[in-house]
């Protein structure tokens, strides 16, 4: 993103260099949820993947709970409000330094359509 590629760009650029998807990596190391699914394409990366991969908090080295709630009346998980998260910082290893995270979401703040 800093490099000035968009989320189809970068999602291209990791297909070439034939990285897989979170969710193949996660199967091909025994975790997950999909562990036993067959994937059409293990390289085959969203634009919608990487805008969430670009979005989280996680990366740098924050735990970040609360996020959802379950609702009495349909029991179903609701997303709360950024506000009301529980966030503990420094929990893990930062993948990421905070001021190349806050570029990027400068830079995603502004995105032309």
């Amino acid at each position: 993103t800093i490099e000035g590629y968009g989320p189809y760009q970068i999602a291209s650029k990791l297909k070439e260099e034939k990285v897989l998807i979170p969710s193949a990596y996660l199967a091909r190391h025994g975790e997950g949820v999909n562990k036993n699914k067959t994937f059409k394409d293990v390289y085959g990366w969203g634009s919608s993947t990487i805008c969430n991969i670009l979005e989280k908090r996680e990366y740098l080295g924050h735990t970040i709970n609360f996020k959802t709630r379950k609702h009495f009346k349909d029991k179903k998980s609701h997303y709360v409000p950024e506000d009301e998260w529980t966030i503990f910082e420094n929990t893990h290893e930062p993948i990421i330094d905070q001021q190349t995270f806050d570029l990027v979401q400068k830079i995603r703040g502004n995105v032309r359509r």
